[in-house]
C-alpha cells in the first residue's frame, strides 16, 4: 500500500523539504569541516560540526551538534567520519558524524581511571587511537574491537598531549608516538617495539605536540610547546634540539600549527596563547637555510584568548582558531601584507591576488546566534579540530569560484522544532535534517 504523495500518508507527519533547501545542508566533498567542543554558560556542553563552504567569502555555520555529558577536554578526528571526545569522565566517546540526530555515541572506550586529556588517531591505521589521561597513562585502542591493546606508564603525572609521526614519514618512523605531560618531559615511543623510548627533558610542562616532515627527506621533526611560552624543535635523528623559540614569554603556548605551502618555501608557524595581549603570532621558518623562526605578525586584539589553532591542509593559508568565543573563527592569513611579502616570488607558489591588509578578517560574522559580546567571551569554545578537512577524496579548494557559491539557506516554512536550527554563524538560519 502506498500513497501518491507524502501529504496523503498519515504516517508521515513532518513536511517535506524542498530540494534547494536540502542542498544548503549537504556536506560537499570540497567543504571544510571543523569540530568544536563548546561549554555553555549554563553548564551544558556540546560538540559542533561546523562547515566552511567551498566558495569565496563563505561564512562558517553549524551543520549539526551532539550533546556531551561532561566538560569536553579534547577532540580528535578519526577518519573517515568519526570524532573521538575526551571529557572529565574516564572514558572516550566515539561519535559517528554521519548520524545527525544521535543522542548517544556509537561507542565508549573504557579503561582510564581519570579524565582523558589528549587523543590522537594514527594517520595511516585509523582504527588505532591513542589517549592520554590524568591517571598518568597513555593507552592504545583498537576502535574496531573497542579494546585497549597497550598501556604505557612512562610519565609520573598527568599526560595531556599526544602526536603521531606523519603519514609521509619513512617506514622506520611511522610507528612513533610522542606524549607530553605535567612532569616537564616528552617521550617518543615506537609502539611496534614499545621498549624503545626516547626521553626529552624540558624546562616546563608540555602544552602541545606536532610533527613535521621536511621535503628534503623522510625524517620527521618534533615540535613541542610549553607552559613557559616556548616552542622547541627537536631532531630525533640527531637526538638534540635544533632551536628553542620564546613565542609567548610568560604565557603558555597553548597551541600551534605548521603549514608548508610548497617545496622550497618557508614553513609558516602559528602560535596561540590564552593569556597575553597578543594571542596570535605568525612566524616563518626557512629550514633550507638552517635558520630559526622569524616573527612576521602578531595580533593584539579581536581574537580574545585562544586555546587551539590549526591550518587547513586543503585550503592553503586558512587558519582555524578556537578560544573563548562561542564558535571557531577562520581567517585567511594570506590577506596580510606581511604574509604576502614573505611568500612573494617563491618558485612554484601561486599567490592569489589579495589586497594587502594589516588586520585579519574572520569568516565568522559578529552576530553569533544573537549573543552579546560578553556572552561570546564567556562561552568558552574548547578547541578547533586539527586539519579542518573531512573529505576522503580530497579536492582543490584553494581558489574557489564565486560563481559556485552555495545559495543562502531559507528559513523553515514549518514551525515544527524538528526543522528549527540555530542560525548560521553570521548567516541566515540553517536547518538540521
Amino acid at each position: 500500500m502506498y500513497h501518491k504523495s507524502n501529504e496523503e500518508d498519515p504516517y508521515i507527519t513532518l513536511p517535506d523539504v524542498e530540494n534547494d533547501e536540502l542542498e544548503d545542508f549537504m556536506i560537499r566533498p570540497s567543504d571544510d569541516v571543523i569540530l568544536s567542543a563548546v561549554m555553555e554558560e549554563d553548564g551544558w556542553s556540546h560538540l559542533d560540526v561546523c562547515i566552511l563552504p567551498d566558495s569565496q567569502n563563505a561564512e562558517l555555520y553549524v551543520h549539526h551538534d551532539y550533546m556531551l555529558p561532561a566538560f569536553p577536554l579534547c577532540v580528535a578526528w578519526v577518519p573517515p567520519n568519526m570524532a573521538a571526545v575526551g571529557t572529565f569522565h574516564p572514558q572516550i566517546e566515539l561519535w559517528d558524524l554521519n548520524i545527525i540526530d544521535s543522542a548517544e555515541p556509537e561507542a565508549k572506550l573504557e579503561g582510564h581511571e581519570d579524565a582523558v586529556l589528549g587523543l590522537a588517531a594514527h594517520p595511516l591505521h585509523h582504527q588505532m587511537l591513542a589517549s592520554a589521561s590524568a591517571d598518568t597513562t597513555v593507552r592504545l585502542w583498537d576502535i574496531s574491537t573497542q579494546q585497549s591493546i597497550l598501556t604505557m606508564n612512562h610519565h609520573k603525572t598527568k599526560v595531556q598531549s599526544l602526536a603521531w609521526s606523519p603519514a609521509n614519514s619513512s617506514t622506520e618512523f611511522q610507528g612513533l608516538l610522542a606524549s607530553g605531560g605535567f612532569d616537564q618531559k616528552t617521550f617518543i615511543i615506537d609502539v611496534r617495539a614499545h621498549e624503545n623510548v626516547t626521553e626529552i627533558p624540558l624546562e616546563a610542562d608540555v602544552e602541545a605536540l606536532r610533527w613535521l616532515t621536511l621535503e628534503d627527506g623522510a625524517n620527521p621533526l618534533l615540535f613541542v610547546s610549553t607552559e613557559a611560552g616556548d616552542v622547541i624543535c627537536y631532531d630525533i635523528v640527531a637526538g638534540k634540539r635544533r632551536w628553542t623559540l620564546s613565542a609567548h614569554m610568560g604565557s603558555p603556548c597553548s597551541s600551534f600549527s605548521l603549514f608548508q605551502p610548497c617545496p622550497g618555501a618557508p614553513t609558516l608557524l602559528a602560535t596561540a596563547t590564552p593569556s597575553t595581549p597578543a594571542p596570535l603570532k605568525l612566524w616563518t621558518i626557512d629550514f633550507s637555510r638552517g635558520g630559526g623562526p622569524s616573527c612576521i605578525y602578531q595580533k593584539t586584539s579581536d581574537f580574545g584568548r585562544l586555546h587551539s589553532v590549526a591550518f587547513s591542509q586543503e585550503r592553503p593559508f586558512h587558519l582555524a582558531m578556537g578560544g573563548h568565543s562561542k564558535h571557531p573563527q577562520v581567517v585567511n592569513v594570506l590577506e596580510l601584507g606581511e604574509v604576502q611579502r614573505a611568500y612573494a616570488n617563491i618558485p612554484g607558489l601561486a599567490i592569489p591576488s589579495h589586497k594587502p591588509s594589516s588586520t585579519l578578517r574572520t569568516m565568522t560574522a559578529n552576530d553569533l546566534d544573537g549573543d552579546s559580546d560578553e556572552e561570546r567571551d564567556e562561552a568558552g569554545a574548547a578547541a578547533a579540530a586539527n586539519g579542518m578537512d573531512m573529505d576522503e577524496e580530497g579536492g582543490d579548494a584553494a581558489s574557489p569560484s564565486s560563481s559556485n557559491r552555495r545559495p543562502a539557506a531559507k528559513k523553515a516554512s514549518s514551525s515544527s522544532n524538528k526543522y528549527n536550527k540555530r542560525p548560521a554563524i553570521g548567516a541566515s538560519k540553517k536547518k538540521k535534517l
